[in-house]
């Protein structure tokens, strides 16, 4: 199948939740030319996180053309089989498809994935300090749908929202105890995060083990200020002090301590914000990611020169804002 050069049938196979990554790449898909059918299990409301998961409002489920069971998905073949799809696209999340065309590693940080590297043709790693030789470097985004300003009210200090990891709780109770008004929690839908981050004055983003994650690209786009832990690609992508503030990992005082300019700095960190808006804008988007994949599949580009065409763009796109 050449997606680049012709419309196909593509299959798009995933644990489909609604906080999941592939609705945002089913989102781009469905923007272009060719024709999308989803295949996996469907959880419907429910998110199911290791920490007792978490159920989200109905209209956030994701209907799903050929569903199956968790633990017994099909593999690429039997896909093309049922459903007469040219290419088979796998986001992995904890799928664990066998013989997928194209494997999206949405977590690296969790999963080898050694099967599914060993049955892909193209293995596509959304987080670059856990790629192997061979990996397409295909870095997290936002979604244009999804992600993007909102003029409310500033309700909160400190946006803080994700899984309850110890620098993230201990920072949250800082805040709290310091007289800071703190949106915090699990997770919440697309519109109610969206909401929720609109309403704060500051993102405090916290990744737990290398990767520069969603939330990055998420608050830039949403212009919000942000300070985050230092990753070893994340100045790939924004200059700190520049685009936004950043702490070493463990090192929740200094953490405080920058979120506490910002809040003394209000001015300063929303022309920071601004600028972080104009690195991402339109650049580091779903839809960018998704012309991306198409790229490589339609020119057969080697994983080497890939990213390093990548890594030139993302640093030029970074410099110029």
């Amino acid at each position: 199948a050449n997606p680049g050069g012709r419309a196909v049938k593509l299959a798009l196979c995933a644990l489909y939740s609604p906080g999941c990554i592939a609705r945002y790449f089913l989102a781009a898909l469905r923007d272009t030319d060719h024709a999308i059918v989803t295949v996996g299990p469907a959880f419907g409301s429910y998110i199911p996180w290791i920490s007792g998961g978490m159920f989200l409002p109905d209209k956030y489920a994701i209907r799903v053309d050929f569903p199956c069971e968790q633990g017994r998905v099909p593999s690429g073949d039997v896909v093309r089989n049922m459903t007469g799809a040219d290419l088979v696209i796998s986001i992995d999340a904890g799928l664990f498809m066998q013989k997928a065309d194209v494997v999206i590693a949405t977590d690296p940080h969790v999963f080898t994935y050694e099967s599914e590297r060993a049955s892909c043709k193209y293995f596509f790693n959304m987080q670059r300090a856990y790629s192997r030789p061979g990996d397409y470097w295909l870095p997290y985004a936002y979604n244009v749908k999804d992600h993007y300003p909102v003029n409310v009210s500033k309700l909160y200090d400190v946006a803080c929202i994700g899984l309850p990891y110890n620098e993230r709780l201990e920072f949250c109770r800082r805040a709290k105890e310091a007289g800071y008004s703190v949106a915090d929690g699990i997770g919440y839908g697309p519109d109610e995060y969206r909401e929720i981050y609109g309403a704060s004055k500051v993102s405090f983003i916290h990744s737990s083990q290398k990767d520069t994650i969603a939330r990055v690209f998420e608050s830039a786009a949403m212009g919000i200020p942000f300070v985050a832990n230092e990753t070893p690609d994340i100045t790939e992508f924004f200059n700190p002090e520049e685009h936004f503030l950043m702490y070493e990992s463990g090192d929740i005082d200094h953490a405080f301590e920058l979120f506490q300019s910002l809040m003394i700095h209000q001015e300063a960190g929303e022309q920071m914000a601004i600028k972080a808006q104009g690195v991402v804008t339109d650049k580091h988007t779903y839809h960018q990611r998704v012309n991306d994949i198409l790229y490589v599949l339609a020119t057969g580009i080697d994983s080497d020169t890939f990213n390093a065409k990548t890594l030139v763009r993302v640093n030029e796109e970074r410099d110029a804002n």
